[in-house]
């Protein structure tokens, strides 16, 4: 094959490349790219068996044909070329050759025929699809994915699920200690309740949203999803296992409620759990008339305590969380936001909300504090 590209499309394809492929080479055709060269325009291709992804960029086409390369190797050369046109050839010992004016690379390559297929989006009905704006989608997997869990043992919640209830669609994630759910009305027919993307999918489905305007599809097959923005598909298989039932957890009323302007309590957070311990971060918060206090004691350290204004008109309460998941979800929201607390006790969960954003709730449970 032989062809030359922009860099911009070509960096940009193995830019999105760079997250999906297999670093830890359990098949050396997984550390690879795929350039699939056609007519008008060429292909980029990169799979780790459980996320695919296909880049299609434009291309002046001298030589149809398909090579591979090193992904890591190929994008720190286009990287480092300079801005305009870059040449690419593939010869018979299947070895890439790049070439921008007195730069000149040849990068040993595998077999195109060993690269695994990729599903493909399937052609089907408008029940299996959905159609979101690429800002709207991205902020509801930045509103989710925070909270899954990191636990491979817990499957179910390592990533974000997707489901249909109440006429919306909702998305969630949780780690057993909190739970963040985002739900909107969303034109399409909604996926089965259930489907759930692992979080290495979600992380690579929000770069390629990234800076994206206008409707993107998902398509739900037989356990993969497919995301259709642009130029861009991009293959994902699902979590098979159950997401946990969540909304017993949600608390349905609460007994107290404060809202709090977001900047002072995130930045007197931020200084408190300086002092919090390393391994759990438990900051004590005591809601009282007009204002939040912020404690947390540290027998190696030493001790911090704050106030911050704030409008709570209740009884004197105190309650105990882990810093780094508060700081988590406040960091998402700009300083000038309003945070509205509704608490039930000291040991039930917490409801977090952000008027601004009124489909989004995030649920924490308390610690015990000593």
């Amino acid at each position: 094959m032989e062809c030359r590209m922009t860099k911009d499309d070509l960096l940009g394809a193995l830019y999105l490349a760079q997250g999906i492929v297999d670093r830890r080479v359990t098949l050396p055709v997984l550390a690879h790219v795929l350039i699939q060269v056609g007519n008008r325009d060429a292909t980029i291709l990169a799979t780790d068996q459980e996320i695919g992804l296909r880049r299609r960029c434009g291309a002046a086409v001298t030589k149809r044909g398909a090579a591979t390369a090193n992904a890591r190797v190929l994008y720190e050369i286009i990287r480092s070329l300079s801005d305009g046109e870059i040449e690419l050839r593939s010869d018979e010992r299947h070895h890439l050759e790049v070439k921008q004016g007195k730069s000149q690379f040849r990068i040993v390559g595998i077999e195109p025929s060993e690269f695994p297929a990729m599903p493909a989006v399937p052609d089907v009905k408008s029940k299996a699809q959905l159609s979101v704006d690429a800002e709207v989608l991205r902020r509801m997997l930045e509103l989710t994915l925070f909270a899954a869990s990191s636990d491979e043992a817990r499957p179910a919640l390592c990533g974000v699920c997707f489901e249909r209830r109440d006429g919306l669609l909702h998305v969630v994630a949780s780690d057993g200690h909190r739970l963040s759910l985002v739900s909107r009305a969303l034109k399409g027919v909604r996926p089965e309740p259930g489907v759930i993307l692992p979080r290495k999918a979600v992380t690579e489905m929000m770069k390629v949203l990234d800076g994206l305007s206008g409707e993107v599809q998902l398509t739900f097959g037989s356990g993969v999803v497919f995301l259709t923005a642009g130029d861009v598909e991009l293959a994902m298989r699902t979590v098979q296992a159950d997401f946990p039932s969540y909304e017993a957890v949600i608390p349905r009323e609460t007994a107290h409620l404060l809202t709090i302007a977001n900047g002072p309590w995130s930045q007197a957070l931020r200084r408190v759990a300086v002092l919090a311990a390393e391994q759990t971060h438990p900051v004590r918060l005591t809601f009282d008339a007009g204002k939040v206090e912020l404690s947390a004691r540290n027998p190696e350290l030493g001790e911090a305590h704050e106030e911050v204004e704030a409008n709570y008109s209740g009884e004197t309460f105190t309650i105990g969380f882990n810093a780094r998941y508060l700081l988590d979800v406040l960091s998402l929201f700009p300083g000038d936001s309003t945070v509205e607390v509704g608490l039930q006790d000291d040991e039930s969960p917490t409801v977090f909300r952000v008027p601004e954003e009124p489909e989004f709730l995030y649920v924490l449970m308390p610690m015990r504090l000593s």
